[in-house]
C-alpha cells in the first residue's frame, strides 16, 4: 500500500460515472457492496473465482484475503465476513 497505488488504483475510473470500479480494476466499497453492514467507507477490494476476495480497509489498517470457494451465495456472504473480522478485532 503506497500513496500511488491509493491515488492511482483505488480512484473511481472515469467509465464509471465516479463511483464502482477503481482504476486497476477493483471495486470501490462506498458504492453500496455492505448489504446493511456497518464497514468503513474507504475500503475496496478484488474479486477472485467463485467467492475469492481481498479486501483492503486502510482506516483499520486490516487487509482480509479469503480463498475459500463457494460458487453460490458468497456476495451476501463477504460484507457478513468484513463485519465479523472487525467487530473480532476491535474485542482485542
Amino acid at each position: 500500500y503506497t500513496p500511488l497505488f491509493r491515488s492511482y488504483m483505488a480512484s473511481p475510473n472515469g467509465t464509471s460515472n465516479g463511483c464502482f470500479y477503481g482504476n486497476g480494476f477493483i471495486w470501490r466499497g462506498s458504492a453500496g457492496w455492505n448489504y446493511g453492514e456497518e464497514i468503513p467507507e474507504d475500503d475496496y477490494w478484488f474479486q477472485g473465482f467463485d467467492g475469492q476476495y481481498v479486501i483492503v480497509i486502510p482506516s483499520e489498517e486490516l487487509v482480509v484475503v479469503r480463498l475459500g470457494s463457494t460458487p453460490d451465495g458468497w456476495f451476501e456472504g463477504r460484507p457478513k465476513f468484513v463485519a465479523a473480522v472487525l467487530a473480532a478485532i476491535e474485542d482485542e
